[in-house]
């Protein structure tokens, strides 16, 4: 049997349970409510479960496999719940959904035997058991995903939301503090290093000289921009609008980093522009790396100023000349050598 012939069966299990979410097998309408499409996802995990089991082209790893990626796809659409629903339901009055309002549906989760020792074989595990720990505990629901300790659930409801909180300098509650010492010594240590070096970096980021972190000027939404450039009269402005979570706005940086010795030399102002929607421990650990200064928008001031200049993905760009007046404006990068042309231009 080759390879391919043989990851055949597991092609096809996965794409019958991505099918079950997101197609026509079971209408998620407004007669179907949150707890029974979980009730009936956790029908279709134990049918395709039995179909594995059935399979003779599988071989014994295969199926386990099989089986342990199912359940963990299965565990993280009760995470996306609230995407699921949206999509399946988009034009209804039963649109928008909130787990904070169904906790009870975290107990269900332990119909997918999330503490099996198999389910970290799943390349889910460590994007779902994370998710729904956090999930939970915005639920209040903490103690209904939570099994046994030190199970995988035990860690997802206990122990990866207060690592991740390590990672965004959240600090912790007084009933997570009191929680520590339960933590399995090697899950504590990851935590209180996790702590201690982003803490560490911060520190080190905000006192860096290699970057400017700027104060959003206090002005109407709609004339943010402006009063941005207002702050560099007679200068040549470069405007990056980017996220710490674009993968493309980090390499299209790292790209442009031949062409900044000129414009510095030039006088050009290079200014980052990104929104709440990268998290702010992150984004201040990523400037010292990215250099020139940065304004960090809210959301209601990003999109102001992205439906004013036609900002619809990122990275974007505008290139304004010494007299404000916008020159050029790329969406997506385009490019080291077409870049270096339009900036000539302003110089």
């Amino acid at each position: 049997m080759n390879v391919e012939h043989a990851h055949q069966p597991l092609i096809v299990f996965g794409g019958q349970f991505n099918f079950f979410l997101m197609s026509n097998p079971v209408e998620l309408t407004a007669a179907v409510s949150p707890e029974d499409f979980v009730r009936r996802l956790v029908e279709h995990y134990h049918s395709l479960t039995e179909q594995v089991d059935r399979n003779e082209g599988m071989s014994r790893r295969m199926k386990q496999y099989a089986k342990a990626q199912i359940a963990v796809v299965g565990m993280q659409a009760v995470s996306e719940l609230p995407m699921i629903y949206r999509f399946r339901n988009r034009g209804t009055e039963r649109e928008h959904l909130e787990l904070a309002d169904h906790p009870e549906l975290f107990s269900l989760l332990h119909s997918f035997d999330p503490d099996r020792a198999d389910r970290i074989y799943s390349y889910g595990f460590y994007y779902a058991y994370p998710s729904l720990g956090e999930k939970a505990r915005a639920a209040g629901a903490t103690d209904r995903l939570a099994g046994e300790k030190p199970g995988y659930s035990w860690l997802a409801a206990h122990v990866f939301p207060a690592i991740a909180q390590a990672q965004r300098m959240e600090p912790l509650t007084e009933e997570q503090q009191n929680g520590l010492p339960e933590f399995p010594a090697f899950y504590r240590e990851v935590y209180e290093s996790t702590d201690r070096e982003i803490r560490e970096a911060y520190q080190a980021a905000i006192h860096s000289d290699a970057f400017e972190i700027r104060e959003t000027p206090d002005v109407e939404a709609e004339n943010l921009l402006e009063a941005i450039l207002a702050e560099y009269p007679g200068k040549a402005v470069f405007v990056d609008f980017w996220a710490t979570w674009c993968g493309p706005c980090i390499h299209a940086m790292r790209t442009m980093r031949s062409l900044k010795p000129e414009m510095k030399a030039r006088d050009v102002v290079i200014v980052y522009i990104t929104s709440e929607s990268s998290p702010k421990t992150r984004w201040s650990l990523m400037l010292p790396e990215i250099g020139g200064r940065h304004y960090y928008l809210t959301e209601e001031q990003w999109g102001k100023v992205s439906g004013k200049y036609g900002i619809e993905a990122i990275p974007s760009y505008l290139l304004f000349d010494k007299n404000g007046v916008l020159s050029a404006q790329f969406r997506g990068f385009p490019g080291v050598e077409k870049m270096q042309e339009e900036l000539e231009k302003l110089w």
